[in-house]
């Protein structure tokens, strides 16, 4: 069982006293301080870590830990339990010893804190508030402090060794209540600002409603009657499109075969099905001169290649063909040059199919980022990872838009 008193420092200060220059002991190493903190004001003193506050380390909870425990369980990355004793005292301040070694959290209760967590407390509260000493370490960048190769990790004797200001104790107050006031109008702003983006994105749904239901062209429906084709005209249209794609997709894959290469033939163009009329019954009307189809009626569709023939990362090159996946998609729809990944010349023409064209749409088929959108350009040449579909409009000035 651990005490109930509060941890102390190795080098403490009488009762109600600030440390003195004696007490603090000789100057500091030159360890990582926060950046630009300059000369300091008057009263304040730069002093070690280890004279103003204690490193409680953490211990093994096996011992400790039970469902019925009155006293949470923190690691580096917060509460994870419940414990029947605890080590550290109410205000103390959590860092991570190893994994998460740069986000301190303020804890208001006692607790116990695990082999993979530190406790700072100071080692008297009259001398150093709990509160500072937690915005002092939400300044500091603990990463600074790491040595290590693999799982960023923090030693108790460099913490100890971390210079930190010490205003006099009013001040430390004044500073404490200054900073919260601030953040929380901060914490107002944010939620201020997340309100306007929901409403955002209520505002634009509400526009590509009334997009797709002909409201927003209504006074130019009426101003340019003549460029306006009748639903009969636009099917016609497509349906004459589709059949010379077919064609011309028929000339190529023969062209492939008399050079021997691998290729699906291409399947000939159904006629457009016409949507049922239960469907239409439940649709909104739409202006005269639209119609409803279905998405197969004016695009087509293309997955990505799925065979043998499938890049591996191991595969890709500085520069060649893009080899667009999932995450390359952005959120504003369109696709990011900066994390594009290429493959050759050669393995592109070793894939049966997924190869994009200008004015195609990549299509996110399922996984986290199902249903993410993004148009190809600009680029005119590449293909897809199997998690994308192409969409691609049979039009072809719909896709100049």
């Amino acid at each position: 069982m651990t005490s109930s008193k509060a941890p102390t420092g190795r080098k403490t200060t009488a009762q109600g006293k600030e440390p003195s220059a004696a007490a603090l002991g000789p100057p500091p190493p030159q360890n990582p301080s926060p950046e630009g903190a300059g000369q300091l004001p008057g009263k304040w003193e730069m002093c070690r870590f280890d004279a103003v506050a204690r490193v409680i380390s953490g211990r093994n909870q096996k011992e400790v830990e039970s469902a019925s425990g009155i006293y949470p369980i923190y690691g580096s990355g917060g509460t994870f339990g419940r414990a029947t004793s605890y080590l550290c005292e109410p205000g103390t301040t959590v860092i991570g010893r190893k994994g998460t070694i740069n986000s301190p959290i303020f804890v208001n209760e006692r607790f116990w804190n695990v082999d993979t967590a530190f406790g700072l407390f100071p080692a008297s509260c009259d001398a150093l508030l709990p509160r500072f000493l937690f915005y002092f370490c939400r300044l500091f960048d603990f990463t600074a402090l790491d040595k290590s190769t693999t799982i960023p990790s923090l030693a108790k004797r460099d913490i100890e060794a971390i210079t930190i200001p010490l205003p006099p104790l009013a001040e430390q107050r004044r500073i404490v209540a200054k900073i919260e006031e601030l953040f929380s109008e901060l914490d107002a702003g944010e939620e201020s600002l997340r309100r306007a983006r929901r409403q955002l994105g209520v505002y634009r749904q509400s526009l590509l409603k009334q997009a797709f239901e002909g409201k927003l062209t209504a006074h130019w429906r009426k101003q340019n009657p003549g460029l306006i084709e009748s639903p009969d005209q636009l099917l016609n249209r497509i349906e004459a499109e589709r059949q010379k794609r077919y064609l011309d997709q028929l000339k190529l894959w023969e062209a492939s075969r008399k050079q021997g290469r691998k290729a699906s033939k291409p399947k000939r163009p159904e006629s457009a099905s016409a949507v049922p009329d239960e469907v239409m019954a439940a649709l909104p009307q739409l202006p005269s001169g639209w119609l409803w189809c279905h998405l197969e009626t004016v695009c087509e569709f293309a997955n990505g290649d799925r065979g043998k023939s499938y890049p591996n990362r191991n595969e890709y090159v500085a520069t060649g063909i893009p080899w667009i996946n999932t995450g390359h998609i952005e959120p504003d729809g369109s696709l990011s040059p900066e994390r594009m990944h290429f493959i050759t010349r050669e393995k592109f023409e070793s894939l049966s199919g997924g190869r994009i064209q200008s004015g195609d749409l990549v299509y996110c088929l399922r996984g986290a980022t199902f249903g993410k959108t993004a148009f190809v350009k600009p680029y005119a040449e590449g293909a897809i990872a199997s998690s994308l579909m192409i969409i691609r409009p049979v039009i072809a000035e719909s896709c100049e838009l």
